[in-house]
């Protein structure tokens, strides 16, 4: 007769070779042939080894019917080589290496995740040079995961439910169990129908049903929002200048001309002037040209260039609407229709040399033909025709406290008061240009405009008096903080007369009378004096001049020799990664309680001495339900078995996994 099976037993091929139940279960599975016959046949194993042998180990279970399992061990002698392969596939295939193994993977899986999520953090996607994408990196690398945690996890429950019947049990646990190892349906009613009882179980149904959510959430990990990125080694830049020194000088009489700083030659056509021009009279209309700049086009993206606050040099206007502070006095004789009025003011720049009190007088006539009045004013002992807006006076002032200086008054005859025949009422009016400091916001610009906000000005003054008489070629100039230093040449002062002054004219407005009279003045044949006379606001209409004779100055490789620049940065629209880490903690939490989990479930199985059969058909099969036969389940199922009838049963059949005293460890019924 065999001996009978025990818990821990030696390799029957390799003697003396220690190794699990499962190990020694799976040799002899390798090794006996089941076939189902009609009629039931229980035997010994009495063959001596060494020869051939057809036996029934009598801790198989036996049925009463129609069929039951006959083994047929077959038992040959083994070479020594293919006893040293047998030895190592059985030190594999037992323990835990293959569980251990899988964690392992899920590690590496979830270390890698959190690698590729710290390294692309908060960059562009344009960075990502894997030929996949982001989200499809995670789902492999989460899909890995899940798959060798689930694999570990199906071990520890079919280890466990060994464990769980060193009590008395239901059979019916034992099913549940076993479906529990295949997936989250059974996991969900192992939790349901073990609570508390096997809290062990328990982590691991709560495992198994978490994999559920893992795909779907580490889909939430990342987000791509739309943000900048700095651009690298490009031309960023906004034109200032804290000097001004004019390329071709030029003289007192307006007169371009090539004589640099003392230095003669000959006369020079500074081609630039007219479109400099030009461009103060659009500005009179509004059209201000842009600062100078440099921001770089980017074909797939939008860019947008930051620039930094900064002060710079410039040219501001101050206005003055003299009306109401004006005397007007007028005579009128009847006789010969001719009104004369004499307008005076006070100016509010009295410091400004020859600018003390202005003088004006007018006349009104009537014309050969038609019955219009027309204004005629006398400035500078010169009477226009019919003018109904002039320019009266023009001072240039080198060595003002407020440094070079251009100063214009001037009187406009409102359209309402043209045929006022007693006492029309002149409006007065003058306008200074000076140059400042101006400081302008930080801003945002694109590569084809940018606007910074002028935030404030302050006046310059000179850092000593008489300036130009002890440095000829240029004078410091500084304002009320003292924080920067600013260089103008002596033409400055040359430079404001020739542009502004000769933009705007002299005498522009005329009204044409019937019999066709006409003026010469300069600027007429542009209509500016039109436009002067009509226009609602003079003070805006000048200020806008102000500006953009102060764009001009800072114009790389303009009327300025000396500009320099403001470093800015630029930053493209792209399409960022960002990494949303909450999303993170599941993979994380489900990876780690599946490493507990298996420590314990290892710590629980070598604490209670059972042998390592796990999720072995073989060890159901080998461990039969003790003295539980064929008839019994004839006499308990009625009618034709079914799973429904077995699983009735087992509801109600308590057993306990435990040794018989005499075939080894079996399910006893209690």
């Amino acid at each position: 007769m065999a001996q009978p099976y025990k818990p821990t037993s030696t390799n029957p091929h390799i003697p003396g070779s220690p190794v699990s139940e499962s190990t020694a279960l799976e040799s002899m599975n390798r090794e006996i042939s089941l076939r189902w016959y009609g009629n039931p046949r229980q035997d010994r194993l009495s063959t001596p080894r060494g020869s051939p042998i057809h036996a029934t180990p009598s801790y198989l279970p036996t049925y009463g019917g129609s069929a039951h399992i006959e083994p047929e061990l077959t038992l040959y002698p083994e070479s020594k080589t293919k006893e040293a392969k047998i030895r190592l596939l059985d030190r594999l295939s037992w323990w835990w290496w293959w569980e251990v193994g899988s964690l392992f993977i899920s590690a590496i899986s979830l270390t890698t995740l959190l690698g590729v999520l710290a390294r692309y953090q908060n960059c562009a996607l344009s960075d990502w040079h894997l030929p996949l994408q982001p989200n499809s990196v995670i789902s492999i690398l989460t899909t890995t995961m899940k798959t060798t945690i689930l694999l570990s996890v199906s071990a520890c429950f079919g280890q466990l439910k060994w464990h769980h019947f060193t009590t008395p049990r239901l059979l019916s646990d034992l099913e549940a169990f076993d479906e529990a190892s295949r997936g989250p349906w059974g996991s969900f009613l192992l939790l349901l129908r073990c609570r508390g009882r096997a809290p062990l179980a328990v982590g691991l149904a709560i495992t198994t049903l978490a994999t559920l959510l893992v795909e779907p959430i580490t889909q939430q990990i990342l987000d791509f929002p739309l943000s900048e990125k700095m651009l690298e080694g490009v031309d960023v830049k906004i034109v200032n200048s804290h000097e001004f020194r004019l390329r071709v000088p030029i003289d007192s009489n307006n007169v371009s001309y090539a004589k640099s700083f003392g230095t003669g030659g000959p006369l020079v056509d500074n081609t630039k002037a007219l479109g400099i021009q030009n461009s103060l009279a659009n500005a009179a209309l509004g059209d201000i040209s842009p600062f100078s700049f440099s921001c770089p086009e980017s074909v797939n993206s939008a860019v947008e260039c930051h620039y930094p606050n900064f002060t710079t040099l410039g040219i501001c206007s101050s206005f003055h609407n003299t009306t109401d502070s004006s005397t007007q006095m007028c005579t009128h004789n009847h006789t010969s229709g001719e009104i004369s009025c004499d307008i005076s003011w006070s100016s509010a720049w009295a410091e400004i040399k020859d600018v003390q009190t202005i003088t004006t007088r007018l006349n009104q006539t009537k014309p050969p033909r038609g019955d219009v009045e027309i204004w005629n004013y006398l400035p500078a002992n010169q009477m226009a025709w019919d003018d109904v807006f002039s320019f009266l006076g023009r001072t240039v002032d080198r060595e003002s406290s407020r440094g070079p200086v251009l100063y214009l008054n001037g009187v406009r005859l409102p359209a309402q008061q043209l045929h006022n025949q007693d006492t029309p009422k002149f409006e007065g009016f003058e306008c200074l240009w000076y140059w400042c400091a101006q400081e302008y916001s930080a801003s945002v610009g694109s590569p084809r405009t940018v606007s910074p906000k002028l935030i404030s000005t302050s006046l310059l003054r000179p850092t000593e008096p008489n300036c130009l008489g002890s440095h000829p070629e240029y004078c410091a100039y500084t304002d009320n903080s003292m924080s920067e230093i600013y260089h103008l040449d002596k033409f400055t002062a040359s430079w404001l007369d020739h542009y502004i002054h000769s933009a705007l004219g002299s005498s522009l407005a005329i009204l044409r009378s019937p019999n066709g009279g006409s003026s010469g003045q300069s600027g007429v044949g542009l209509d500016i004096g039109l436009f002067l006379y009509s226009t609602q606001d003079l003070e805006m209409v000048f200020r806008n001049v102000a500006t953009q004779a102060s764009n001009i100055i800072r114009i790389n490789g303009g009327e300025n020799a000396n500009t320099t620049a403001v470093e800015g940065v630029a930053f493209r629209a792209e399409t960022f990664i960002e990494v949303r880490w909450g999303w993170v903690s599941l993979p994380v939490i489900e990876t780690l309680l599946a490493i507990i989990l298996l420590v314990a479930t290892m710590m629980v199985t070598r604490k209670s001495q059972q042998p390592l059969l796990k999720s072995s058909a073989n060890a159901l099969l080998f461990h039969g339900l003790g003295d539980w036969t064929a008839a019994d389940t004839a006499r308990t199922v009625k009618g034709k078995e079914t799973l429904g009838a077995l699983g009735d049963i087992s509801k109600s059949l308590e057993v306990r996994f435990q040794g018989n005293g005499r075939d080894g460890l079996q399910f006893v019924r209690i």
